[in-house]
């Protein structure tokens, strides 16, 4: 009995921490595109991303913008929307909740939000956050554009 509850334990560590959420990514040239930061006249860019993280690595957080889906987040990678100037709402959704961050997007402004996974009951759960410009610009460069 022993062996088999043994074998079941390192079978659930391995999977545990070999398994990953993924979604498709851009090519090189589009990545290094997006973070080029331009921002065309009139209009705001809103960066969301999610950095590597071992809490929560196997599942994919999906994210809209305005009360629209707009994909999925594994660790490691991020979305860039351009949007008009005026109120934006951001959220991340997870299959145990819903958080959602407001804000008012400048004319030539640039945003960033960082994704999070947390501890929750049954699954982790998800949270967003804005985060500065310098902050936002440092972890982007361990993100790849998702597609």
């Amino acid at each position: 009995m022993k062996s088999i509850f043994g074998k079941f334990l390192i079978l659930s560590f391995t999977f545990f921490f070999v398994s990953c959420a993924s979604v498709q990514l851009a090519s090189h040239s589009s990545d290094s595109d997006a973070k080029e930061f331009h921002v065309s006249s009139g209009q705001a860019k809103i960066y969301i991303m999610r950095r590597n993280a071992m809490l929560g690595a196997a599942l994919l957080f999906d994210i809209g913008l305005d009360g629209q889906r707009k994909g999925s987040l594994a660790p490691g990678s991020y979305r860039v929307f351009t949007v008009p100037a005026g109120e934006h709402r951001v959220s991340v959704i997870s299959q145990e909740n819903e958080d959602v961050e407001k804000f008012t997007a400048k004319a030539g402004g640039i945003y960033f939000f960082d994704v999070k996974s947390q501890i929750g009951w049954f699954v982790s759960r998800a949270s967003v956050e804005q985060v500065s410009d310098s902050t936002g610009k440092e972890w982007l460069k361990d993100c790849r554009l998702a597609n």
